[in-house]
């Protein structure tokens, strides 16, 4: 597969610097993740890591895509008896690649929002998929090799969302308070004339040492379930913090956008 180089995304905030995830969140009832799943091999080399969506998102969503020789993305869609489920499952090499040195790192989703993690990360455009309804993405730590991530963005997520939103959940936290496993919904990126440049979607970070610190010597598939509260974040944080009705309706329109990708 060939890769696109990553273009630089205009912030559509003066949101800068690192983000610590805090605030005051929101109710149990608009969760959209039941847990994160984490599993690295006996020789350290290969880390898988997933979502594992509530049943509220119904998504059809299904495959695996190749990032380079290094393993991939994959998404498993819902089922009446499986979750939908969206992770990736790479070898570490992948942060000595030649090709994503050079590209640019970027500390903001592809809505211009902040990702959540203490430093820049390179991103890495794995293409639109399923009659353009869904673009993939890789997200690759060149600087200290810990973080490895993946994004999907869905075409339906558009100006009509909430720009300036991130719904996150945090699953595990390192010794320092910072978030090692991070899910995400997040809004869509548009310009000042409310024109849409890029949809929203979802995003998964996961940090392997701090995960490998947590768990210790236990290996195979381990599920993490998230904190109590939903965490927002975003120009737009405070309104909907405020407004829990309206959060809702948010936290379900992002969950019914996913489901009417139906083909």
């Amino acid at each position: 597969m060939e890769f696109q180089r990553m273009k630089k995304i205009a912030s559509v905030t003066a949101l800068a610097g690192v983000l610590m995830i805090v605030g005051t969140g929101c109710s149990k009832e608009n969760k959209f993740i039941e847990k994160a799943t984490f599993e690295i091999s006996d020789t350290l080399e290969n880390l898988r890591a997933s979502l594992v969506f509530t049943n509220k998102v119904k998504a059809p969503f299904s495959g695996g895509f190749a990032v380079k020789q290094y393993g991939g993305v994959f998404i498993n869609p819902y089922t009446t008896t499986t979750p939908f489920e969206a992770g990736f499952n790479l070898n570490l090499n992948i942060i000595y690649d030649q090709d994503y040195i050079h590209l640019a790192p970027t500390t903001t989703l592809p809505n211009g929002m902040p990702t959540g993690l203490p430093y820049a990360v390179v991103e890495v455009n794995l293409g639109e998929v399923w009659e353009d309804k869904l673009e993939l993405l890789a997200y690759v730590d060149i600087r200290k090799g810990e973080w490895l991530g993946m994004a999907g963005l869905v075409s339906l997520i558009d100006e009509n969302f909430p720009s300036g939103l991130v719904l996150s959940q945090v699953f595990l936290r390192d010794k320092t308070g910072r978030p090692a496993i991070l899910g995400s919904f997040f809004g869509p990126y548009v310009n000042e004339q409310g024109q849409l440049l890029r949809a929203g979607g979802l995003a998964l970070f996961a940090n392997w040492k701090g995960i490998k610190d947590a768990i210790g010597m236990r290996r195979g598939k381990i599920d993490f379930f998230p904190e109590d509260k939903i965490v927002l974040s975003g120009p737009e944080a405070p309104y909907y913090e405020s407004h829990p009705r309206e959060l809702k309706k948010v936290a379900e329109k992002f969950m019914k956008a996913f489901e009417t990708q139906l083909p």
